[in-house]
């Protein structure tokens, strides 16, 4: 019985580093962005906005980018929890 849960216990912690891993792997272009952004030479003044695999559809084309000058409006309700 003993063994059985080890074998368990081994596995379960191997499937888990491995989805780690994979996880990390996947993330690494956007990671490896953010620190070029974050530590480059030259300050960005945009911002991109990037849904998924969006950017490598349009990355051929530059898209325009919309400022929103006004602060948008917030109704505070109040509700209560019956």
């Amino acid at each position: 019985m003993t063994i059985i849960a080890s074998i368990l216990f081994i596995s379960a912690l191997a499937v888990s580093v491995f989805a780690i891993a994979v996880t990390i792997g996947n993330a690494l272009p956007r990671i490896r962005d953010v620190i070029e952004a974050e530590f480059g030479p030259e300050v960005t003044i945009e911002r991109r906005v990037i849904f998924g695999r969006v950017r490598h559809v349009g990355a051929a084309r530059r898209a325009n980018v919309l400022a929103f000058p006004m602060a948008a409006r917030v109704e505070q309700e109040f509700k209560l929890a019956a």
